[in-house]
């Protein structure tokens, strides 16, 4: 796999990560965490072949293909309203 990588530091806080990846078969991986906002960063997940993700894990070592995208939030617990 080839890969690239790129993150953001701040206060001591991973503010932006960025990563895009290139299996063996020429799939791309992409992932990406972003601060939404002060309380909220945004995650995403994609690939065309989740198999190959999945393997390089160590999760499923049978599964081949299949497209994957996943979205969410991350909550920084430690931040308060008010």
């Amino acid at each position: 796999m080839s890969a690239r990588l790129r993150v953001v530091r701040e206060k001591g806080l991973h503010e932006k990560l960025a990563f895009q990846g290139v299996f063996a078969d020429g799939s791309e991986l992409l992932m990406d965490i972003e601060r939404d906002n002060v309380f909220r960063r945004k995650f995403f997940v994609q690939t065309e072949r989740a198999g190959n993700l999945f393997r390089i894990l160590d999760w499923v070592g049978e599964l081949y293909g299949g497209s994957l995208v996943v979205q969410g939030n991350i909550y920084d617990k430690n931040k308060t309203t008010g």
